[in-house]
């Protein structure tokens, strides 16, 4: 019901309360299933959890709207309008869509997952599409064709994206509220912390990022826009994210400042009050019940 409050904004800052949904492989793989599948079956299950601007809530079906918009406005399906405004201008001539692509290039990897018994399962760069979630990033790609869309990050392209829009996307839009202050910010589809933690300590610098994941594959792109380094992985297994790796990169090859000191975050009891109250969840635990106590606040879900 409150799908005329959400806007491209919300979707792109992850904040249209939308439930998050994803399929990796529907039956239909044609280019029209983004629009059919959004305009009919998806209205039965998806639901809003808190009005449009309210929180962040990573949710996959945001791209997939903001895809389904880019369709609805530009007249061409979401792959050819990436492939044709975005891959094409920057030289990612080996970032695609359609698994067939993947295999008739010749130059690419298996994936190694689990299967619903948790055994162990190879799959193969065509063994599934999903038209619907491909806006949310379900495209195959190379460390080089990644490795060129960091520079458009650093320095633009005209071509691809108006300066003052591409500097919104790695600016802060709303603050994730994870307890770290403003420190962890979503962009526009990407995420921007203010500062971040190493092992060596903590960095008042803004680094930018985004990964993501689907059956036996693993994807990240990290960056220090002050620097202008980037550390891009892609894995083939699931959960593969080497963070290690990337810390070690960023403290030893990303030109750094030394370590400050972290900024605190203390709880502020103060505000416990002013959550205390009855909720209810229709769709997930029934009732909610926060109430405020000497010690602290508790939780009761009643109906769970």
């Amino acid at each position: 019901g409150g799908e005329a409050t959400i806007t491209i904004r919300h979707l792109l800052t992850h904040s249209s309360g939308l439930y998050d949904y994803i399929d990796v492989n529907p039956a239909d793989h044609g280019d029209g299933f983004l629009s059919s599948f959004t305009t009919g079956q998806f209205s039965t299950f998806e639901y809003q959890m808190a009005p449009a601007g309210r929180m962040w809530n990573y949710s996959n079906p945001n791209f997939s709207l903001a895809g389904l918009t880019v369709e609805n406005v530009g007249g061409a399906p979401y792959r050819t309008a990436m492939h044709d405004r975005v891959f094409e201008p920057l030289g990612m001539k080996r970032t695609q869509f359609l698994g067939a692509d993947v295999i008739a290039d010749g130059n690419y990897a298996y994936g190694l997952t689990t299967d619903a018994s948790s055994n162990p399962l190879v799959q193969a760069p065509d063994a599934y599409d999903s038209p619907w979630a491909r806006p949310a990033g379900f495209a195959f790609s190379t460390v080089y064709g990644l490795a060129r869309f960091e520079p458009f990050l650093d320095d633009g392209n005209p071509a691809v994206l108006p300066d003052a829009e591409r500097i919104a996307m790695q600016s802060p839009q709303i603050n994730m509220e994870l307890g770290a202050g403003d420190l962890q910010n979503y962009g526009y589809a990407l995420f921007v912390d203010k500062g971040f933690f190493l092992d060596d300590g903590y960095h008042a610098t803004t680094l930018v990022s985004h990964g993501g994941d689907v059956p036996g594959f693993a994807a990240d792109i990290y960056s220090i826009p002050s620097t202008k380094f980037a550390i891009i992985v892609l894995a083939n297994t699931d959960g593969a994210h080497f963070t290690d790796t990337v810390v070690y990169a960023l403290e030893h090859y990303a030109a750094l400042s030394a370590p400050t000191t972290a900024p605190s975050f203390p709880i502020d009891p103060a505000t416990f009050a002013s959550l205390a109250g009855d909720y209810q969840d229709d769709f997930n635990v029934g009732r909610v019940t926060i109430a405020s106590t000497a010690d602290g606040l508790t939780i009761s879900m009643p109906d769970l």
